[in-house]
């Protein structure tokens, strides 16, 4: 006897058309670490002249302080307030637009418009976020682990996998940033830094009694269970895969930038806020719903004493 099976199979059968791949309707975004590189811009332009595709600020510089006695019959001669510093900061503008059609809203098997205004706006916050790190990296104030000596001025292009990012970097910074009479940033009386995950994992291997772990085996151990750096030698440490890391070390090692800021390390000049802008519908079959990102704004360094970049490579960086 020759059955005839009503099969997904066969060339002919009743399951080709019927049985079909299925598809979850809620489609999910991507895993996305957070932006937080605006928040260093703690200075703002609160009073301006008039506006201007640059805007400048003025810093007053003080008089040279004078340990001479008077006489008691010679005035003295009178002395001109030095004039000030200016730090001038570029505004641009800066958006984006995208233009779903009637018939993808339609032919989808999924609700996209808001999907599509999550990605407008997730695409803002990134190209802000990039914006800002990009005035983080022209900092000129940089220093650079070092193999074992902890800390170096080695060039970008000679670090290897072996400077790794250590306690003596937030250390020297710090005392830095106090030299400077920089006014910490963060909770706690502390300056703030982003930090990439492999060097704070770095950070906290490393041995002997003045690094991360000595005093968090011995009083502090909640951190290590939590695996976070935390508060450590004035540093409030936030780890970030926001900040940059690029392939331009010694043989082209990647080489891992920190960032550490005190108060007024950076300015924001802001015309108009970033913001998200539903577009007219002007075609004659109402078919096509612009959706937009559009603002006017700039970023540059404001107080250079008050920002360090600390480069190094990591131990995990190649695995």
């Amino acid at each position: 006897m020759v059955n005839a099976y009503t099969d997904i199979t066969s060339g002919s059968s009743l399951g080709l058309n019927l049985v079909k791949t299925g598809y979850e309707k809620l489609v999910a975004f991507k895993l996305r670490s957070e932006p937080l590189f605006r928040r260093v811009a703690d200075t703002r332009a609160t009073s301006l002249t008039n506006p201007g595709s640059t805007i400048t600020f003025n810093l007053y510089n003080d008089l040279t302080a004078d340990t001479t006695t008077l006489s008691e019959t010679v005035t003295p001669d009178s002395v001109a307030i030095p004039a000030t510093s200016t730090v001038s900061v570029t505004i641009n503008e800066m958006g984006k637009t995208v233009i779903p059609t009637l018939q993808v809203r339609t032919y989808t098997f999924s609700d996209i418009d808001p999907a599509v205004a999550n990605l407008v706006a997730r695409d803002m916050a990134e190209s802000i976020d990039l914006r800002v790190r990009a005035v983080l990296d022209a900092g000129t104030n940089r220093i650079a682990a070092s193999g074992t000596s902890g800390i170096g001025t080695t060039a970008t292009g000679s670090l290897t996998a072996t400077d790794l990012f250590n306690s003596k970097i937030g250390q020297f910074i710090t005392a830095r940033f106090r030299s400077n009479s920089a006014l910490e940033s963060m909770p706690g009386n502390t300056f703030g830094a982003f930090i990439h995950p492999d060097q704070a994992f770095d950070l906290r291997r490393e041995t002997g009694e003045l690094g991360w772990r000595y005093p968090h085996n011995n009083v502090a151990p909640e951190n290590l269970w939590l695996e976070q750096v935390g508060m450590f030698g004035g540093v409030s440490y936030v780890e970030t895969p926001r900040v940059k890391v690029a392939t331009d070390g010694a043989t082209g090692a990647k080489v891992y930038r920190g960032y550490f800021f005190a108060q007024q390390a950076l300015a924001e000049v802001v015309a108009v806020e970033p913001h998200l802008v539903i577009g007219p519908v002007v075609d004659p079959m109402m078919r096509y719903r612009p959706l937009s990102w559009h603002g006017i704004a700039g970023w540059g360094g404001y107080r250079t004493e008050a920002l360090y970049r600390a480069e190094s490579g990591s131990s995990i960086s190649t695995l």
